[in-house]
């Protein structure tokens, strides 16, 4: 499809946006992802998301020319552009030049705020966050449970590292046995000292499949496991699909036919939560972030380090709430003396009148 394909639909999608926006009394926002996964179609929309300040259109490309002419769609109409920053789009073999989605995209924009977030890493979430609340019988939830991980790519690798926290053991399987070696050593170098769960390279993807209590998919678009492979699974397993493609057709009609859940991962929660700490932390640089002095009180914004004595707030503009007094080494004084509280008390009297008066 030609880029005046692509600009008429972000224009259609944007319409709705903006109305839904409007409706909700939230900021506009439009995300331009990007993806290694190969696609004769050049780009494609993804629904609109909704997070408690913005709502969102998004589309996905596989160029930079695409890139920029997205940006070029929505710069203005929307309040920010949230750019993919993970640079996932591989260089052509003929060419040196590496595709730079984000640069593309800050080169373009010019009347909308250019923000970022990390698309692999809303699956590593919304992977993390719904086996953790599936799994709960027995008591240990997640720990001690059998997890296969075919393609140990990136969003694989990180999957690998959530569960193992949660005191899964992990298989993974990667076609590379030597990417693989290294990939499990790191993950098994950097996973918290407390637990003994561990990840192991599997020699075959039948190996890292067998007996798996939980199986993820998380290769790139390539079908990996097959209706056979589902027949390894430990009973009641759980199959989700982390990659777009990972997992055969004949394997999930195998899989139903089993009574197992296949489940494709949904980023709209992951999504909301990850964008609101993005918005949440331009407004604490745009307003957090930095000192005050106001009579007898010296203020520090929470995102600081205090020097002893200062009195932390969320905004030394406008505080409403106040974190405690910098012990001068990044963290609070934890044993207040009766001077220190006789003077939390009298600031925070004070900006309670001046709440009350309209003050700043």
């Amino acid at each position: 499809m030609s880029v005046d394909d692509l600009k008429a639909a972000i224009a259609a999608q944007l319409d709705d946006v903006v109305r839904m926006a409007a409706d909700e009394d939230r900021s506009t926002a439009f995300c331009i992802g990007n993806t290694a996964k190969p696609s004769s179609l050049g780009w494609f929309l993804t629904p609109i998301r909704h997070a408690p300040s913005v709502v969102a259109g998004s589309v996905i490309v596989y160029a930079d020319e695409l890139a920029r002419a997205a940006a070029e769609a929505v710069d203005g109409t929307v309040d920010y552009v949230l750019v993919d920053a993970e640079k996932k789009i591989r260089a052509a073999a003929a060419t040196d030049y590496v595709p730079n989605p984000e640069r593309v995209i800050r080169e373009t924009v010019r009347r909308s705020k250019v923000l970022t977030y990390k698309g692999n890493d809303l699956v590593v979430d919304a992977v993390d966050s719904l086996l953790s609340q599936m799994v709960v019988e027995p008591v240990r939830g997640l720990g001690g449970k059998r997890v296969g991980i075919v393609g140990a790519g990136n969003v694989g690798s990180k999957v690998a590292l959530r569960l193992i926290e949660r005191g899964a053991q992990v298989r993974l399987y990667r076609r590379s046995r030597a990417d693989l070696e290294v990939i499990v050593d790191a993950v098994n170098r950097i996973r918290p000292v407390g637990t003994t769960a561990r990840a192991t390279a599997a020699k075959s993807v039948e190996d890292a499949v067998a007996g798996a209590d939980i199986l993820v998919g998380a290769t790139d678009g390539a079908a990996a496991i097959d209706a056979d492979m589902v027949g390894l699974l430990a009973p009641q397993a759980i199959l989700i699909e982390a990659g777009k493609g990972s997992i055969c057709p004949d394997a999930i009609v195998k899989a139903i036919e089993l009574g197992f859940p296949v489940l494709r991962v949904d980023v709209r929660a992951a999504f909301a939560g990850h964008i609101e700490t993005v918005l949440r932390t331009e407004r604490a640089l745009g307003a957090g972030l930095s000192r005050r002095q106001v009579g007898e009180f010296s203020l520090v914004g929470a995102g600081l380090v205090g020097l002893r004595g200062d009195i932390v707030v969320d905004n030394v503009t406008r505080p409403v709430s106040v974190f405690g007094i910098a012990d001068g080494a990044g963290d609070f004084l934890r044993d207040l003396g009766e001077a220190e509280m006789g003077r939390l008390a009298r600031f925070k009297d004070m900006i309670s009148s001046m709440r009350r008066g309209g003050r700043t």
